[in-house]
């Protein structure tokens, strides 16, 4: 990845001010995907409940990653970030993730999926919204039963893709305000 890309990415007290919170802090950082052993049923959209594993990157060419994870205490007001920035071979190539990101997330769009992990309970999420304009996409996926709920943002600039994911009980544009500010980091560097 060109120098100094993966420095677009926030820091934990621009997250905190997105969020309007104190506490979030980055638990994990990482340069390969995830290795999903969920079951995602149905597996298409795995897309969606695990936008940074292999499954979902397989067959697009991506040469870099660089993504953090940030997380907030337990407690009723806990919350999940996740940004990253993938350094794909070509425009072309972070076009062609675009369009497949779009068709995946869409097919997910009002049908209900579950997520099982290796010895828990199937956890029912449901994305309940889905608005792709231009460069950027979003969606909303809610846990069934709760409150709790996800933006997921995927966005592309030049070769660039911008993955955030935001998760809490309070979230409305906080993975999308995440995204935007990494994209303009990324416009600042490559002077474009």
């Amino acid at each position: 990845m060109a120098e100094g890309v993966g420095r677009s990415l926030l820091y934990p007290q621009e997250v905190n001010s997105i969020f309007g919170v104190k506490g979030i802090a980055v638990t994990a950082s990482y340069g390969k995907l995830a290795h999903d052993t969920a079951k995602i049923d149905p597996a298409e959209c795995s897309a969606v409940a695990n936008p940074e594993s292999e499954q979902v990157w397989e067959a697009v060419d991506w040469e870099a990653l660089s993504g953090l994870l940030l997380q907030s205490p337990e407690g009723d007001n806990s919350h999940f970030v996740l940004e990253a920035i993938f350094g794909l071979s070509s425009p072309a190539e972070a076009q062609k993730m675009m369009t497949k990101s779009a068709q995946e997330w869409k097919f997910c769009l009002g049908k209900p999926f579950s997520v099982t992990e290796e010895g828990k309970e199937p956890v029912r999420e449901s994305m309940i919204d889905f608005n792709p304009s231009g460069d950027i996409m979003t969606a909303l996926v809610t846990v069934e039963g709760t409150r709790y709920r996800c933006q997921l943002v995927r966005t592309r600039l030049s070769k660039y893709v911008v993955d955030a994911q935001a998760c809490g009980f309070d979230i409305t544009d906080q993975a999308e305000k995440v995204a935007e500010l990494i994209v303009g980091r990324l416009k600042e560097k490559s002077g474009s």
